[in-house]
């Protein structure tokens, strides 16, 4: 296994998202960004401009069909990630996708045949796998320091501005708390509740849930859910676009706590509370940029076509343990039908 020195990378979409990866492959020796394809030339040539790009594309085709790119990263809303991961993967691009990776299960297993089929990478964005401080965190509970793990809690919250026609609010554009940020809670609560049972995630075998939604658009703005592995370990999730309050994860545990505060951007610190010998908390190094790891992990990971902190199985067991969770709480987009 070895890196591919400087993959030569492409970005769909010119939003918040793609601006943090241009700026996190400017640090990297093994990832080159040289292109950027947008709807609208305009947004294209200025985005080329801010980070001195060869290509500015006015389509995603267009874009596709450079030959110069290697890989693409996908950062469209959501409704349009299995279009162009499919796509991407038609075109022999390598394919790292911004969560959700898509809107539901048959999506998404559209897109795992889609890069098995065209023998190419495929990984799903979530930033925080590949972070230091997160693998540090599982490298504790797995040396059993807090025992038999029976409660996990994973919350991710932000308080948005309520705007009908924005992102967030917008139904036809995927939006709502639970597809745009639940993910998040969901997919580390799998993570932490398979290392505690011995494996590399688990999916639930209980799920209930609850929502607040919006009166006009009918997204959720507030979704929890309870979940239970095996009569083992009890999950509690929330997510919200109303609510302030920043990311949390807490794991108890039969001999202690592990708690990791601002768990998704890996910016704060970890607490073991392991009575009467609590530990000094474990500062993050922030140093990088977030984005940074699971780029540098696509092209360590390239010929195995999967990396093993986010591999298909994952990625597919995340999306329906979201659909379960949605069923719960009776959200339907368009795309369901």
């Amino acid at each position: 296994m070895s890196a591919t020195p400087s993959l030569r990378w492409g970005i769909l979409g010119c939003g918040r998202i793609a601006h943090k990866l241009a700026h996190a492959m400017q640090t990297s020796s093994t990832a080159r960004l040289i292109a950027i394809a947008s709807r609208d030339q305009g947004r294209a040539d200025a985005f080329a401009e801010d980070y001195s790009l060869p290509y500015a594309h006015g389509s995603y085709e267009t874009l596709l069909a450079n030959p110069e790119v290697e890989a693409v990263y996908i950062a469209t809303v959501h409704p349009e990630h299995a279009e162009w991961a499919i796509k991407a993967a038609e075109a022999g691009k390598h394919i790292l996708c911004e969560k959700p990776v898509t809107m539901n299960t048959t999506e998404a297993e559209r897109v795992v045949a889609a890069a098995r089929t065209h023998d190419v990478f495929f990984m799903e964005a979530f930033m925080y796998r590949w972070h230091p401080q997160f693998i540090k965190l599982t490298d504790m509970l797995a040396s059993g320091v807090i025992g038999d793990v029976f409660q996990i809690e994973a919350h991710f919250c932000f308080k948005s501005e309520r705007d009908p026609d924005g992102r967030l609010y917008n139904k036809a554009l995927g939006g709502g708390a639970l597809l745009d940020i639940g993910c998040y809670p969901m997919s580390i609560a799998r993570r932490v509740a398979g290392i505690a049972l011995g494996m590399p995630f688990a999916d639930p075998t209980e799920l209930e849930g609850s929502a607040t939604f919006d009166p006009e658009t009918g997204v959720d703005v507030t979704s929890s859910a309870v979940m239970s592995y095996e009569g083992k370990i009890r999950v509690e999730l929330l997510c919200s676009i109303q609510i302030d309050k920043s990311a949390e994860l807490k794991i108890y545990g039969s001999k202690g706590m592990l708690v990791m505060h601002n768990c998704f951007n890996c910016e704060g610190e970890i607490e073991l509370i392991n009575k009467p010998h609590a530990t000094p908390p474990l500062p993050s190094d922030t140093s990088r940029p977030l984005a940074i790891y699971e780029v540098e992990a696509v092209s360590k990971y390239l010929a195995e076509r999967e990396a093993p902190n986010m591999t298909w199985g994952d990625t597919l067991g995340n999306m329906r343990a979201l659909d379960l969770w949605r069923e719960a709480i009776g959200l339907r987009y368009d795309c369901d039908a």
